[in-house]
């Protein structure tokens, strides 16, 4: 799980930005899914379990929040 990455003020922002790039959301599942999405087989998660600022997924899905905040489209917090 990768932690301290994607912070929970750019979760609109994550969403957004992935529904430009193709990404169909769904709803969420459970007490700590703040987001669902999926692009062809793919399905990503994103938790806040941590109680912290960031929130939690996967390691598979780095390079997609990588790709994100290298985008401009984070913005500052």
């Amino acid at each position: 799980m990768s932690r301290n990455t994607l912070h929970k003020s750019k979760i609109v922002s994550f969403r957004n930005w992935l529904e430009a790039e193709g990404w169909e959301m769904e709803q969420t599942k459970g007490d700590y899914e703040v987001l669902r999405a999926r692009k062809n087989k793919r399905l990503l998660l994103i938790y806040d379990r941590n109680g912290g600022d960031h929130l939690s997924y996967a390691d598979t899905y780095e390079g997609v929040v990588r790709a994100f905040l290298k985008s401009g489209k984070a913005g500052r917090k």
